[in-house]
Parts: C-alpha cells; structure tokens; sequence
C-alpha cells in the first residue's frame, strides 16, 4: 500500500496505490468516486440521531439513499434547532472534519428574544 506491506487493520485513504503481487487492484481508485457529501437543512423537531427511542422523527429518514454505504452525518444540532447538517458517505472524510486536532471552524447565529443581562449576551457571543 503507497510503497510498503500492510499490516493487519491498516486503512487506507481514498486514492491510495494498493497492489497485490505488484499489481493495481481495481478498487484502489473506485473509492475516491463513491465518496458523497450531501448538505440537508434540519427543521426543529427532527433529531440528529439514527434512532429515536422517543419515537421522534430524524435526519436520516429524510435523506435519500448514498449510492454505496451509509450516511455519517458531521456534527449534531439539537432538537428544538433548525440549520445546516453536513452529510457524507466516507467515514475518513468525516473523521477528519470532525476530529479535535484538524481545528475546524464552525459558526453559530442566533436571535435573542427579550430583555437579558449584558453578561449573558457577552457570554453567549465567546461561545
């Protein structure tokens, strides 16, 4: 795989060169193909879960179907929060966006409705 031996459980990204007995295997380059992001707006009341014990209604009910795999969704929202949900069928991909070291950014808008005290709003505007 890119040049060594393998070893038991070791990944390999999309695009990798992997051969067997010197030569390309056919899947090596299908993978980087089969890759799909979809971008879904979550309405409040749906839960960004695969499975609600409540019963409630979620995401991935209303997604269509990945061509190959399943749908790793890249982030949560909660219930009650509209807004925008990243999806993709490539668990490396998702991994990546989603892991401490890779420091993405994400921002959050909101509205305050009434009257709050000033170091309520300055703490809501650090995060």
């Amino acid at each position: 795989m890119d040049g060594h031996v393998a070893e038991l459980g070791e990944r390999a990204e999309a695009g990798a060169d992997i051969r067997l007995d010197g030569e390309v295997l056919a899947f090596a380059n299908a993978v980087a193909s089969a890759r799909e992001v979809l971008l879904y707006h979550k309405p409040a009341s749906e839960v960004t879960t695969r499975a609600d014990p409540q019963g409630r209604p979620t995401v991935f009910e209303r997604l269509p179907p990945p061509r190959s795999g399943r749908w790793v969704v890249i982030g949560r929202l909660d219930v009650n929060t509209t807004g925008l949900l990243l999806f993709t069928n490539d668990g490396a991909l998702a991994h990546r966006l989603m892991h401490p070291l890779r420091r993405s950014s994400a921002s959050t808008w909101c509205t305050c409705v009434g009257c709050r005290p000033p170091r309520y709003c300055s703490g809501c505007a650090r995060g």
